[in-house]
């Protein structure tokens, strides 16, 4: 009696094709449901993870049930719910449906980590695909490749720029995993609001060395924060002090600070101290009674600054960062990775 033939791993759409002019593509993947028809000669230049396994050194290469292939590779779905491809024959008798993540998300990852390793233009669609993105970049040992790439990827993917403030502490780990200078510092700033309760406290415990470079800026920062006091209540006093006297003076200017605080709170009814000084920093300069000349301004302009280059319309103590500082700075020898590197 004829033996059953193996089942296959159901796909739905047509294959998508990644291949060079003139060459043909010799491996197929099945992500879920897209299959995938891929030259492994450009696969293999940028992924470690492939130009390992496809030509093993003294192991058993893997195969394909097409003659037009060279190796099949299905969705290895393991029990903790995260998945890989793998050229073992009897994954394909596995059943891909038990992934309960989000299969459309990891399969556009999956999309576009190919487009990174042959060059091609690829969008991102929000934070959370990034983060994917890096995931499967680690596994198949391609994070210098698509580290490379991510420049030209900002510029054509606006739902990702906007949604970094959504887990910032996600990107930042993925950031660091991809080495990228700029997502990383762009991703550190928002961990270290909201002010008052910042999220890398509880979101990067299990991330030592993320936790202490976060750490660090929030305690540099608020070290400026407190001698900010020091300094707004000397310019007080020495306004009150000049010939100008009270109406122009510092108690005009302590006055406007206190009187913002009850109006700049969050639902905890903390300060939002962000708000706060920008709230005082645009009276002071619509209203001349307590217009203080430039003293006052150079005093808030520092903390009051944004040095987000991805998200250039945010502003300090506005809108959606009312309880957010984003002037926080880490010199390139601050970094927690080796600048040197070109392959890890």
């Amino acid at each position: 009696m004829a033996q059953p033939q193996a089942k296959k791993q159901k796909t739905n759409n047509a294959p998508i094709v990644f291949t060079l002019r003139k060459a043909k593509p010799d491996v197929r993947f099945f992500v879920f449901d897209q299959e995938y028809h891929v030259y492994s000669a450009v696969l293999k230049v940028g992924s470690e993870f492939f130009q390992k396994y496809l030509e093993p050194s003294g192991g058993i290469a893997p195969t394909s049930t097409s003659p037009l292939f060279r190796s099949d590779w299905y969705t290895d779905v393991e029990d903790d719910g995260s998945w890989h491809l793998s050229s073992d024959v009897s994954i394909r008798q596995k059943d891909a449906s038990r992934f309960k993540g989000d299969k459309e998300r990891e399969q556009k990852a999956f999309n576009n980590l190919l487009c990174v390793i042959f060059s091609r233009e690829y969008q991102i669609t929000d934070a959370a695909e990034l983060n994917s993105m890096t995931e499967q970049a680690d596994y198949y040992r391609a994070l210098p490749v698509m580290s490379n790439t991510l420049g030209s990827a900002f510029l054509n993917s606006p739902g990702l720029l906007s949604t970094i403030g959504h887990d910032p502490c996600a990107v930042l780990v993925s950031a660091y995993k991809l080495r990228h200078k700029m997502l990383f510092r762009e991703a550190l700033i928002l961990s270290l609001g909201p002010w008052s309760e910042p999220r890398y406290e509880n979101e990067l415990k299990n991330f030592p060395l993320l936790h202490n470079v976060a750490g660090f800026a929030y305690m540099r920062h608020n070290a400026k924060v407190q001698e900010l006091w020091s300094d707004l209540l000397q310019l007080a006093t020495n306004k009150l002090n000049s010939a100008k006297g009270v109406l122009y003076g510092g108690s005009a200017l302590a006055s406007s600070v206190f009187a913002g605080a009850e109006a700049n709170v969050d639902s905890s009814n903390k300060v939002m101290l962000p708000s706060l000084l920008r709230s005082t920093f645009d009276a002071a300069n619509m209203n001349d009674y307590y217009r203080t000349n430039d003293a006052f301004t150079e005093l808030l302009s520092p903390f009051l600054k944004s040095n987000l280059v991805l998200n250039k319309a945010a502003q300090a103590g506005k809108d959606n960062f009312k309880a957010y500082f984003l002037c926080f700075e880490i010199q390139d020898e601050e970094l927690p990775w080796d600048l040197n590197q070109v392959d890890w």
